[in-house]
């Protein structure tokens, strides 16, 4: 499928809220974004999103998790396991593990930073 640049460009101009998210979930039809992005550009999103005013909502929801995009991010992640309600051109910042635990009984077991993985996704 094609995504014309422009569009989300046009789209990133007009976001309002920055999501905080431990999964790329898709919970609504319609087209999403997505890249891999470093911690660093991670941070970078979120200082933008500060100084443009953007509401910043967490829905992540363990917190080892949480303390480690608080830490990386420079802001206080809340845990929240409420369900998102994405609105268009949302735009999601997601800190998720890089595997899938194989073993649902150790889901939420400590985890080295290294085994996380960050990316951006927009809905428009």
């Amino acid at each position: 499928m094609y995504v014309d640049m422009k569009e989300v460009r046009r789209a990133i101009g007009m976001t309002k809220r920055l999501i905080l998210m431990n999964s790329a979930v898709i919970t609504k039809s319609g087209t999403y974004v997505a890249r891999e992005i470093t911690p660093d550009e991670a941070r970078d999103i979120v200082r933008k999103s500060q100084g443009l005013g953007r509401e910043i909502i967490s829905y992540v929801g363990y917190e080892q998790t949480a303390e480690y995009m608080s830490k990386t991010l420079g802001i206080d992640v809340p845990l929240n396991r409420g369900q998102v309600d994405l609105q268009k051109v949302d735009i999601m910042l997601v800190c998720k593990l890089k595997y899938r635990v194989a073993n649902p009984a150790t889901k939420g077991a400590p985890v080295s930073e290294d085994d996380f993985e960050w990316m951006e996704v927009m809905y428009l």
